[in-house]
């Protein structure tokens, strides 16, 4: 036990504290004297005497090694300082050491110079590296730098660039190197990783640059990018630097010229430049390009798709009458989720893109439930185009839908139709209009609820309308009090508040064709009791409602304990409105407490709640039960997908 607690201790914290109590009775308990020996020796030591000696030579070597570069180096100050390409040698190995100290999380960029040198060589070398930016010949043509992106090669010139670029910013010098020449900007974005977050910019300082002289500057970029592809590159290098810049004319006039004399990119650089150029330039410009690209006859096939959906995307009507069938389809699965994205968002009619999209593509290809997993595979794009289309702020889209039912594959129409019921919805709750108080007057012989028992059965009257639209006609009102998946079938029953809130929300147009002011939910009465949906006349008389799920554990008292409450209210005059979702017998309601069978429907809870009620609030108080329960086949499908999903 003494062995196990001694070895447990001996460790490089524990030990310098531990080892002399433990020593100590190992000596008093007696018979250790072995193991006591073994225990304060150390099996390392003759690692540790090597290692010692190790670094004391390094330290000796590196401390000549100093003295020698101290001694060379120093009679050269001013030269090293104006960054002379006769210094380049010591600037080079410096920036070496600078490069490894910004890699280093645990050193500083000019830590191993100072090591081997000192702070007056290093203050040296760091104005070096800052004038080598500004007035060295870096002997590197802008076409040689293209050829060596290709290769992810570099030159060493640009190792002292970077640094020069890294101490300027630092130090608040970007007059200075303002006057450096373009290439020295190229360079800097093709070192831009040297800046960290926090600091100063490299890139965003040389996109600046290029854009002062926008011409040159852009000649410089064609060139770059030209030769790296020319050498086999398929990516335009830095362009996330340009389009993150704020110099939208500068990329626009690069992107313009690129694509004008190059519409024939590679796959890759072609959806960039054609994003980029949709970012910067107006919608005419690129237009021009595609009806130029498309006139040509060297173009491949992938380019030629790319450019046909920039040209339907901008102007639909004019690419949708020009192109086959066939090339619509390649058209409109050419491009990217980005690319889509960019050009869907500047399209003039978007409703004619999807219709497009759904027409053409939802014609040969069927619904897959898994599209979710890929959202740009042609599923997705047909999908995506539905839900578009059924959240159109125009009055003709639900019409245009439900045409297109008619010519896509049939496993399209429940999500169109769904589409067109949402857009149904939509226009009517946008082009309501209250009424005005001539036409309420004309529409109503007796005017707006005076009382609480006028305001009671005009509240009634409009709940029961509303129960009898839940379920019939092909929109499927009841789905609105559920969660539902991707695929829009109803999954699992919303929380109460949020049925309350959604019926409220429905409700409250009718309600104020009446002159029914409705509160927002769960309003504070008097005594600070709550009441989860109130109605309020402009008469000043109050209609408490009481909102419960069928499987709420208080379903059973909740109409004469806390509706009754409420309903106590001077202003409410004792009427009120139990209201409860029926979500179906997958749902258990709560044991009764007379042991009474659960209900099987809605119908059959409506009449138990009923026969609850105590005698004397059977006038006022009135329940309706609203039946929002799936069908069979919705539940057995559900079950079936998640089986198969944990399979």
């Amino acid at each position: 036990m003494f062995q196990i607690a001694a070895y447990a201790a001996r460790s490089e914290d524990r030990w310098p504290k531990w080892q002399e109590p433990i020593v100590s009775l190992l000596e008093q308990e007696g018979g250790f004297k072995g193991f006591i020996k073994s225990l304060i020796s150390d099996p390392n030591a003759g690692w540790k005497n090597k290692e010692a000696k190790r670094r004391a030579k390094q330290d000796q070597e590196t401390e000549k090694s100093r003295n020698g570069n101290i001694a060379e180096l120093t009679p050269n100050l001013a030269v090293i300082a104006s960054g002379a390409p006769t210094q380049f040698g010591v600037l080079r190995w410096a920036a070496e050491h600078y490069r490894n100290g910004r890699i280093s999380q645990n050193k500083t960029p000019f830590e191993n110079i100072i090591r081997y040198t000192n702070e007056e060589i290093a203050a040296a070398i760091a104005e070096g590296f800052v004038q080598f930016t500004i007035h060295t010949d870096i002997r590197v043509s802008v076409e040689v730098l293209g050829k060596a992106e290709a290769t992810n090669g570099a030159y060493p010139q640009e190792y002292v660039v970077r640094s020069g670029l890294h101490q300027a910013l630092l130090h608040g010098r970007e007059t200075d190197i303002d006057a450096s020449p373009l290439i020295i900007a190229l360079v800097g974005l093709r070192q831009a990783y040297f800046s960290r977050d926090g600091e100063p910019s490299i890139a965003a300082w040389a996109v600046d640059r290029l854009a002062s002289d926008p011409e040159q500057g852009a000649d410089i970029m064609l060139r770059y990018w030209n030769a790296a592809l020319d050498a086999g590159d398929e990516d335009l290098d830095a362009i996330h630097h340009l389009t993150n810049a704020d110099q939208p004319a500068f990329v626009s006039l690069c992107m313009l010229r690129l694509l004008g004399e190059r519409p024939g990119l590679p796959d890759l650089a072609l959806r960039q430049a054609i994003g980029a150029c949709a970012e910067s330039s107006n919608i005419g410009e690129l237009v021009e390009l595609a009806r130029r690209a498309l006139e040509r006859d060297d173009l491949e096939q992938k380019q030629r798709d790319i450019w046909s959906f920039v040209g339907l995307a901008l102007m639909p009507e004019e690419f949708a009458d020009q192109l086959s069938e066939q090339d619509l389809e390649s058209a409109l699965l050419a491009p990217n989720g980005d690319l889509a994205t960019t050009l869907n968002e500047l399209c003039p009619d978007i409703d004619l893109l999807d219709r497009t999209r759904i027409g053409i593509l939802g014609k040969n290809h069927p619904a897959r439930d898994d599209d979710w997993r890929h959202s740009g595979g042609v599923s997705g794009i047909v999908r995506a185009a539905i839900q578009r289309l059924g959240a159109s702020n125009s009055a003709e889209a639900g019409a245009h839908l439900k045409a297109l039912a008619e010519r896509v594959d049939s496993s399209w129409a429940p999500h169109i139709a769904h589409a067109a019921a949402e857009h149904a919805r939509k226009l009517r709750d946008e082009q309501f209009a209250a009424p005005s108080v001539s036409q309420l007057m004309g529409a109503l012989a007796d005017g707006a609820p005076a009382t609480a028992s006028d305001l009671a059965a005009v509240v009634l009257e409009e709940v029961e309308r509303y129960k009898s639209t839940l379920r019939t006609g092909s929109e499927t009102p009841w789905k609105r009090f559920w969660n539902t998946d991707e695929y829009g079938n109803a999954t699992k029953p919303q929380i109460e508040n949020e049925d309350r809130d959604r019926l409220l929300e429905l409700l409250r147009p009718r309600f104020e064709g009446y002159g029914i002011a409705a509160s927002l939910p769960e309003a504070r009465r008097g005594e600070n009791t709550r009441v989860d949906v109130l109605m309020l006349s402009h008469a000043g008389k109050n209609l408490p409602i009481e909102a419960k799920r069928h499987y709420n554990g208080e379903l059973w008292t909740a109409a004469s304990t806390q509706l009754a409450g409420y309903a106590a209210d001077p202003d409410a005059c004792g009427f009120g409105i139990y209201l409860v979702f029926w979500f179906g017998t997958e749902f258990n309601a709560p044991k009764r407490s007379d042991g009474a069978d659960s209900p099987d429907s809605a119908e059959a809870l409506e009449a138990m709640l009923v026969d609850d009620l105590p005698l004397q609030l059977k006038d006022k108080l009135s329940v309706v039960v609203l039946d929002v329960s799936r069908p069979q086949s919705m539940i057995e499908a559900t079950n079936k997908r998640r089986r198969k999903t944990r399979t």
